[in-house]
C-alpha cells in the first residue's frame, strides 16, 4: 500500500466552509447536491456525509480518486485498504489536501457492482463565523431521490 511523505501534507484549513457540488454521473434528469461543509473533515466522514444526502444506507464499498493518469491518486474505505489495495487509506486524507482551490475536482465511485460516479467540485471557500454545521446540504432536487440502492447503472436510474 503507498503511503504519502508526510512533509508533502497541507496543514488543516479550520476556518473555512468548502461549497461542494456533487453530481452523479450519466442521471436523467440530473441527481445532484451542493453542500457547505467543513474544509478539514476527513475523507472517512465526508463519506458519510454523501450517503446521507443522497439518502443512501452505506451498503456498498467507495472509494474516492484525485488527479488523472499517473497521477491518479486512490484514497480507500477501509474494507479495501485493510484487504491490500492500492491507495492511501481516506481517514488519512482531508478534503482540503485534495481540493485546494476554486475548481478543483475529487471523484468518488460508491457500489462498484453499479459504478454509481460521481464528480465532486469545490465552487467556493466561505470564511466561518465559528457556528456554522459540520455539513448542511443547500441545494439540490430531491423530487427525483428514491430507494437506489439496487437501482441499477446511472443511465438506468433516473429516468
Amino acid at each position: 500500500m503507498a503511503q504519502e511523505d508526510s512533509s508533502d501534507r497541507r496543514l488543516p484549513r479550520d476556518d473555512v466552509t468548502y461549497r461542494l457540488r456533487i453530481d452523479l454521473t450519466g442521471t436523467e434528469p440530473p441527481l445532484w447536491r451542493q453542500l457547505e461543509v467543513a474544509s478539514d473533515l476527513f475523507l472517512d466522514e465526508f463519506h458519510w456525509i454523501i450517503q446521507v444526502a443522497f439518502g443512501w444506507e452505506n451498503c456498498h464499498l467507495h472509494q474516492f480518486t484525485a488527479g488523472r493518469g499517473r497521477n491518479t491518486k486512490h484514497y480507500l474505505c477501509s474494507y479495501l485498504a485493510d484487504d491490500g489495495a492500492d491507495g492511501i487509506p481516506e481517514e488519512e486524507i482531508r478534503l482540503d489536501e485534495v481540493l485546494v482551490r476554486r475548481g478543483d475536482k475529487l471523484s468518488y465511485e460508491y457500489d462498484f457492482g453499479d459504478g454509481w460516479q460521481h464528480t465532486i467540485k469545490l465552487e467556493a471557500t466561505i470564511p466561518q463565523a465559528g457556528t456554522e454545521p459540520v455539513a448542511l446540504c443547500v441545494a439540490g432536487d430531491v423530487r427525483h431521490r428514491r430507494d437506489q440502492r439496487d437501482a441499477g447503472q446511472p443511465d438506468q436510474r433516473a429516468r
